[in-house]
């Protein structure tokens, strides 16, 4: 566990560092891009330790940068900050799967001015310095700055094909476009034995606009042991949905698909295809929400490069015989703004597919 004063000093310096006219209502920082993304074997293999992990520990506003996390494991984005007099800028992994704020310390033995700060953390995750923890829990970094910003953050993922990517940034409290009249809306779930994610219920899925015959309940967390439900995480690439869930989607995208199409992929993915073969049209994903929003992200958000010329399902199974629970991860999320409205009487997620063009 960090030092308190490290989250505080750094509210301090993000205050001093942001103007106080009245139009400013929200802090913004630049999102940044890991690039290249990992290999999609690595992407798998980080995001299955991450999962594990996460499993067993079962006013105004503030308008950040966001990175995408290329040198920090698998896909991860991040922000910079600046701190100190003069300046030193810090990189962090933005994520929604953690409410802890971390940083290396800063190699300078004295400062004549506040904004310094002195923490204790482990290795550098890639090239970042620490993370900025964007979940629910009363440490991190949205409730600690929501009394000055209000309670709601928003970011946009750049697709990490786009080269060079757009220009996308991690808002923080009363920004315009969390009021943006094409934002669907559906409740976020609080898990109380998981009570840093995110959860979102979802009620069907579809594969070119057919239902699939997933039983319901198979998306919904046992309030018993915390199990299952389906969490946004932005710090884990690929997404895990229930296996049963999974089973119906994987045999729906194979069985629309020319025989030809099929390719051979790395170990651990169950469908991949020849993405070189002209005029391959991909299936149609989509999930119907709690509030009746639907999540329909085009093919290259739940496909993933595995080598030239072939694309692989970014799609895992989870099971719930164990603690596990399913997971949008970052690559789904591409390309969306995602509103993260924390009202703790009625909490909810806004998205609409925008491009991260603002």
């Amino acid at each position: 566990m960090i030092p308190i004063s490290f989250l505080l000093l750094l509210l301090i310096c993000v205050s001093l560092a942001t103007p106080t006219a009245q139009a400013q209502e929200y802090l913004k920082l630049r999102l940044l891009r890991r690039t290249p993304l990992p290999s999609a074997r690595h992407a798998l293999a980080l995001d299955s330790l991450r999962l594990s992990s996460s499993s067993s520990t079962t006013a105004t506003s503030s308008s950040i940068p966001v990175v995408s996390g290329a040198s920090s494991g698998a896909g991860q984005y991040f922000v910079d900050l600046r701190i100190g007099t003069p300046p030193q800028r810090i990189r962090l992994v933005a994520d929604t799967g953690s409410d802890l704020v971390s940083g290396r310390p800063a190699r300078r033995p004295a400062l004549p001015f506040g904004c310094a700060f002195n923490v204790s953390t482990g290795p550098s995750i890639g090239a970042a310095r620490g993370v900025l923890g964007l979940g629910r829990g009363p440490i991190s970094f949205p409730s600690h700055a929501a009394p000055r910003f209000g309670p709601a953050f928003s970011y946009c993922l750049p697709d990490y094909t786009l080269s060079p990517p757009p220009t996308s940034y991690l808002l923080v409290g009363a920004a315009p476009r969390h009021r943006h009249q094409n934002l669907s809306f559906t409740p976020l779930l609080l898990n109380p034995l998981s009570p840093t994610f995110y959860y979102i219920r979802i009620l069907s899925a579809s594969v070119d606009a057919t239902l699939l015959p997933i039983d319901p309940s198979v998306w919904a967390f046992d309030p018993t042991s915390g199990a299952g439900g389906t969490v946004i995480d932005s710090g884990t690439t690929l997404s895990f949905l229930p296996a049963p869930a999974y089973v119906q989607i994987l045999r729906a995208m194979t069985s629309r698909l020319p025989r030809a199409a099929i390719a051979g992929g790395p170990p651990g993915f169950d469908l991949c295809v020849n993405a070189s073969a002209g005029g391959l049209r991909l299936p149609r994903l989509g999930f119907r929400l709690l509030g009746g929003a639907e999540l329909a992200p085009p093919p290259e958000n739940y496909y993933i490069d595995t080598a030239e010329g072939v694309r692989c399902l970014a799609l895992q199974p989870v099971s719930r015989t164990g603690p596990g629970f399913g997971v949008i991860g970052n690559l789904m999320q591409q390309g969306f703004l995602f509103v993260f409205d924390l009202d703790r009487a009625a909490s909810r997620l806004g998205f609409f597919r925008t491009g991260c063009i603002d």
